[in-house]
């Protein structure tokens, strides 16, 4: 709660209350971590968004760009969807519910894990589902790569003994068929 109010919301407070012409995408990006944090956060973080005033005002921004094209329509729809759902505590719940359920679901890879994962785990079977072969008789044949055929090389003199079989064009392979 400390870190909320000291930091997070000072920023966020910062950005939506200068959103002005050219600064519309930051404020754009405060809201929808204000809509991130009422879902993921601290209970507090939806009071303080529905009591700071700044949505009320976000709703009427206006800003075009060099074009003539309404950019403020961006803010203003993510200020209304934000201030109905903070000054809505059913919604509110629902919205932390659905995180809570969700938090499990995704999951990422560091790049540290990406670079520690072992090659062994592409050698499982998968590494191209199907190779397609060159057209026979008239229809495509397709065989399941082998266990020699998914190896990959890995250094750069089995590279240079790739041999890809060239591939005809579509005009190619009508005539010979």
């Amino acid at each position: 709660s400390g870190v909320w109010r000291e930091t997070v919301w000072r920023v966020l407070e910062e950005r939506m209350r200068a959103c002005d012409g050219e600064r519309w995408r930051q404020c754009y990006k405060a809201l929808t971590c204000c809509e991130f944090l009422v879902a993921q956060g601290h209970e507090r973080c939806a009071n303080d968004i529905k009591q700071s005033g700044h949505l009320e005002r976000l709703m009427r921004f206006e800003h075009k760009d060099e074009r003539g094209r309404d950019e403020g329509i961006n803010v203003r729809e993510k200020a209304k969807k934000l201030l109905a759902l903070v000054s809505d505590p059913e919604a509110v719940r629902e919205a932390r519910d659905k995180a809570e359920r969700n938090r499990g679901k995704y999951s990422g890879m560091s790049s540290e894990q990406a670079r520690n994962r072992s090659s062994s785990s592409f050698d499982d079977g998968y590494r191209g589902s199907v190779s397609a072969s060159a057209s026979v008789g008239g229809r495509s044949a397709y065989e399941a790569p082998t266990p020699a055929a998914t190896t990959a090389p890995t250094t750069p003199s089995q590279w240079d003994q790739v041999r890809v079989p060239p591939v005809k064009n579509q005009m190619e392979q009508t005539v010979d068929a």
